[in-house]
């Protein structure tokens, strides 16, 4: 069954509410993006690196819709996040420490036993 609401009602003011609902984006600091990394496991991963991350991949281009300008302040959004935790994932031998030798044989030793 199709009911038409007419416009300006009671009922079609309800509905934009439910159905069009504007929500803010979450936005994170630079500083937020590094620490998440680090956080994850990617120790090596800095600001200087973040910095060339979104240089090269011009991130604060609009068309990409990667973050936004807010009175002078960059913020990032969850987009972002993802596409430097994809970055960290695809180089993680540049971001995660290498097992020390001793570290090598200890796991070695665990799964023997």
């Amino acid at each position: 069954m199709l009911q038409l609401v007419p416009s300006g009602s009671d009922v079609a003011g309800a509905m934009n509410k439910a159905f069009l609902k504007e929500t803010e984006r979450i936005k994170y600091r630079p500083k937020t993006i590094v620490d998440q990394m680090v956080a994850e496991g990617f120790v090596k991963f800095n600001m200087h690196k973040h910095t060339l991350l979104w240089r090269a991949k011009d991130a604060k281009n609009a068309k990409h819709q990667y973050g936004t300008d807010v009175e002078g302040q960059w913020y990032w959004y969850e987009s972002w996040l993802s596409q430097v935790r994809r970055h960290c994932k695809e180089s993680e031998p540049v971001y995660k420490p290498a097992l020390a030798d001793h570290d090598v044989l200890q796991l070695a030793a665990s799964e023997l036993g």
